[in-house]
């Protein structure tokens, strides 16, 4: 049997879902950027939270999948897929986003115009210092939420939580195995 994890409604969803994952991630990091006051740094994490939540709704999706329902490695593999797609595009998102709300990302300026009413030891007078603090956050944060929204709910919502089937973790390409000599 052809595993369904890679065929193309599922590579679609992995998609549609990691794209709604970083733009309810990117709501609060752009009213960060744009109000740009240390103080409004949780908003990060409340990006976080969002992720995770997208990222619970479609492992609770796939459970209603006859094939992704009874096997917890192809659950895992999806939800994984779909948090890998969502960092990307919000990694990618958010380094397009530093360089409109800072045009010079990478001169300095002056330290209270990076991160206003910061502290000392998160002052910087260059950009990309808050561009690699929130990337940290980007690829860390959502990568670990993500993942561990998946680990939960690939097995707490399995069908069958006595058995597992085993899933095909591969794509069954047939090899030739005759030399010509």
């Amino acid at each position: 049997m052809e595993t369904p994890v890679l065929n193309r409604r599922h590579v679609k969803e992995y998609f549609i879902y990691g794209i709604i994952a970083a733009i309810l991630y990117l709501i609060p990091v752009i009213y960060l950027l744009f109000a740009n006051k240390y103080q409004n740094l949780y908003l990060l994490f409340v990006g976080n939270a969002l992720f995770m939540a997208v990222i619970f709704y479609y492992n609770f999706h796939l459970v209603k999948h006859p094939y992704d329902g009874e096997r917890a490695v192809s659950m895992l593999m999806a939800g994984h897929l779909a948090t890998l797609v969502g960092t990307i595009i919000s990694a990618v998102v958010v380094t397009i986003l530093m360089f409109i709300f800072f045009p010079g990302l990478f001169s300095a300026h002056p330290a209270n115009e990076v991160l206003s009413q910061a502290n000392s030891a998160a002052r910087t007078p260059y950009p990309s210092g808050f561009l690699f603090m929130i990337l940290l956050d980007v690829i860390l944060g959502n990568a670990s939420v993500g993942s561990f929204a998946t680990i939960i709910t690939s097995y707490a919502n399995k069908r069958n939580q006595m058995r597992d089937k085993p899933a095909d973790v591969e794509n069954r390409v047939p090899i030739k195995t005759h030399d010509k000599a």
